[in-house]
This record gives C-alpha cells, sequence and structure tokens, in this order.
C-alpha cells in the first residue's frame, strides 16, 4: 500500500495527461484489489497482471520512470515472496494430508484384517480342521462317514476330491475283499489238487502198472495160443500200450501240478553241462534217428535246477520228434544277453507251427497232430509256460509253418538264490 501511496503522489509529476489518465487509473484499480478479501493466491496473480501494465505505462514517461520502475520491481519482488510462502504453506498442507491419508489407508486395513481373524478365518479354521478330521476315519477304513462339500470355494472343490478318493478306496476295499475270498478259494483247489495228485501218483498208477504186468504176463502164458491170431494180439497191444499212455498222462500231470509247488531252491546252474547232460541221456535216441544237438557258448543263471532240465529237455525232445521222415533232425540251442535277463533259444528243422497255433500249443492238453502221427499227452509245453511263470520269464514259438520253429524263453540274471515258492 504504500508503494501505491508513492506512485499516487509521483502521478502529478506526469506532465502527459493520457498517460497520467491510464496510470492513475491502473492504479486505482490496484488499490482497489488490495483491500479485498478474496485469496492471497488469485489476488497475487491480479496485482502482478496489473503492475505489469502499470509499468509498460509508466515506461512511456521519461521524467519518472526510474522510480516508479525501481517500487515496482520492489512491489514484484514482495509478492513473489509472499506467493512462495503461500506455494509453500500449500505444500505443508498436501504433505499432512498424505499423513492423514495413510493413517486411514491403514485404519481400512486393520479393520479389514479384524473382520477376517474375527470371522471369516474362524470359519475357515473350522471348515478345515472337519476336513483333517475325515481324512483321519478315512485313513482309519471308516468309509461310512459323510463329507460335505456344498458350495464352489476352493475348500468345497477340496472336500469333494476327498470323497471322491473315499469311495475309491471303499471300492478298493471291495475289490480287494473279493480278491481275498477268490485266493481263500484257490488256496483250498490247491489243497484239492494235491490231494490229488497224491491219488494219482499212489491210487491210480498201481492198477495201471498192474494192468501193464498182467497184461504182458498173460500174453507170454497164451504165446501158443495166440500164434497166428493178430486180433488177439491187437488187443493185448492196446491194453498195453492204453496203460502206458495213461501212466504217461497221469505223471505229466504231476509234473504240472508240482511246479509251483517244489521246495527246491534257486541255485546257480550252469546250462551248457545240463545240455551235455541231457545229450547224454538222449544218446540213444540221437544216434537212432541220426540226429545232431549243437549249442553255443552258453552261461550260468539263477534258476530251479530240476525245472530248468525238465524244460530243456522238452524242447529238445520236441524238436527232436515233430520231424519229416525223411529229414535228419536238427536241434541248435543258443543264448543271447539282454540287459536284465538272458534270452535263450532252441531252433529245431521240423515240420513247423503255423502261427494261429503259435498260442494254442501252450495250453494244457492241447495237441495239433494225431497220436497216430506224434506220441505225447499234449502237455509238455504247458508245463514249460508254468516253469517260466514260476521264473518270471517268458516262452514264445516262431515259425512260418513248414521250416523248423524257434522256441524262445527268457529267465532273469537277479533272481535271489534262496527263492523257494
Amino acid at each position: 500500500n504504500l508503494a501505491i501511496r508513492n506512485i499516487t503522489h509521483w502521478l502529478t509529476n506526469i506532465d502527459d495527461s493520457e498517460l497520467k489518465s491510464d496510470v492513475a487509473q491502473q492504479v486505482a484499480m490496484l488499490y482497489e484489489q488490495s483491500n479485498l478479501e478474496s485469496g492471497f493466491l488469485e489476488l497475487a496473480f491480479k496485482n502482478h497482471a496489473n503492475l505489469l501494465k502499470i509499468n509498460g505505462l509508466l515506461e512511456k514517461n521519461t521524467t519518472f520512470g526510474q522510480q516508479t520502475n525501481q517500487l515496482l520491481t520492489d512491489l514484484i519482488q514482495v509478492t513473489t515472496r509472499n506467493f512462495n510462502q503461500e506455494i509453500a504453506d500449500f505444500d505443508d498442507v498436501l504433505e499432512q494430508s498424505k499423513i492423514v491419508l495413510i493413517i486411514l489407508v491403514v485404519i481400512v486395513i486393520g479393520l479389514f484384517l479384524g473382520c477376517m481373524y474375527g470371522y471369516v478365518l474362524p470359519k475357515i479354521t473350522r471348515r478345515l480342521q472337519q476336513l483333517t478330521i475325515d481324512t483321519q476315519l478315512i485313513s482309519e477304513g471308516r468309509y461310512e462317514i459323510a463329507i460335505n462339500y456344498s458350495g464352489d470355494d476352493e475348500i468345497s472343490l477340496l472336500a469333494k476330491s476327498l470323497d471322491g478318493f473315499k469311495s475309491m478306496l471303499k471300492e478298493k476295499q471291495r475289490v480287494e475283499s473279493e480278491r481275498e475270498k477268490l485266493i481263500e478259494k484257490l488256496m483250498k483247489s490247491n489243497e484239492e489238487l494235491e490231494r490229488f495228485a497224491y491219488i494219482c501218483s499212489h491210487d491210480l498208477q498201481e492198477p495201471l502198472r498192474m494192468i501193464r504186468s498182467f497184461s504182458t504176463k498173460l500174453k507170454e502164458r497164451l504165446k501158443d495160443k495166440l500164434e497166428g491170431d493178430e486180433t488177439t494180439l491187437r488187443y493185448f497191444r492196446f491194453i498195453t500200450e492204453g496203460a502206458e499212455n495213461a501212466q504217461n498222462l497221469i505223471q505229466d500231470i504231476l509234473d504240472y501240478a508240482r511246479i509251483n509247488n517244489s521246495t527246491e531252491a534257486f541255485s546257480q546252474v550252469n546250462t551248457k553241462n545240463m545240455v551235455l547232460s541231457i545229450k547224454e541221456n538222449m544218446q540213444f535216441q540221437l544216434e537212432a534217428a541220426q540226429a545232431r544237438l549243437t549249442f553255443d557258448s552258453l552261461p550260468t543263471v539263477i534258476a530251479n535246477e530240476t525245472q530248468i532240465y525238465q524244460l530243456l529237455s522238452n524242447l529238445i525232445n520236441n524238436g527232436l520228434k515233430y520231424q519229416k521222415k525223411e529229414r535228419i533232425p536238427r536241434v541248435h540251442i543258443a543264448c543271447e544277453e539282454k540287459k536284465h535277463h538272458w534270452q535263450f533259444s532252441v531252433k529245431d528243422n521240423g515240420i513247423g507251427i503255423e502261427r494261429r497255433h503259435h498260442e494254442k500249443i501252450f495250453q494244457i492238453f492241447q495237441r495239433l497232430n494225431r497220436k497216430s502221427l506224434f506220441s505225447g499227452t499234449g502237455i509238455g509245453l504247458a508245463i514249460c509256460k508254468k516253469i517260466m511263470e514260476r521264473h518270471e520269464g517268458k516262452i514264445w514259438v516262431e515259425s512260418d509253418g513248414f521250416s523248423g520253429s524257434v522256441f524262445y524263453f527268457t529267465l532273469p540274471k537277479n533272481h535271489d538264490m534262496d527263492e523257494n515258492e
């Protein structure tokens, strides 16, 4: 206001009436605005604009321009300082507002957490505790409990999964119960089979031996009377051969039934020495048929020695037996080492086996040829398959049906020598 009064005093020194009028008008406006109660920030902007206008008018007068300019400069500086102070005060208010806002946010978060801990979390905890109890009951075999899984939230989905798992365990328990009953029936059946085997080995074989023995003696006693009677001699031959076939069949059934009941422990078996022993025992048969039995380098395996001997004997005997009359039998045994097992092969040059019979020949009492052509009971290969099952191995045949066959069987390398099934 002091600056405005000074400017008003100096207006009397202005010679230019037009300039004097304009300056006076602007000063009056400035004074009027200085007395208003509006915000200082708005007033400062307006005064600053009016002072700039006054400054522009005063520049036209050369008599007191410099003094007026100095006064205007002082006024602008004061106005600027007040403006900066107002801005600083505004920044302080803004900073305080930030603190208040942060406090409000903390309060809201606290209220939210309080609500969570006071209502939501206890509810979730109770549901999880109930799921824990249900899980414990299911683990104890209490499959009759009802699990509540209403809703679409994650806990409901978890409860629904637990209920599905419970149903699966309940079904598994039912299946296992049926399996145990089936095992019990099989054990009883095996006991009956063992009793049957005992009957076969004693009560049935003895009458057959008597039939063979007495039919042979009767034939010798009536030899003179039967001379030239081909029909009666043929009947005696039928009786003797029938009794012999029945004995062989019973013996094969006994061998088949005894495979899983063998008490002989697994041991190291030198298969090369075993084949040499078989060859020596079959020497007469080999010479009669001019047959050849050859083999490559064979390994030592972990197995039931008696059963592997029976397996190789059956396969070699089949290779020599199922031959065309004009062909000289050839049987060759080889072995290939695999990662986890030994793979043996028994190759012959016999009549072969059609592809459609490759599975059938391993079934018990299955014959592909008439007894009049080739003797046998139809159990030999079934025994071989059962031996392989006990040794956790496999057996199969490859043949084109006319140029011989190759029987393959495998023996695992990691058998326990103390295994006794």
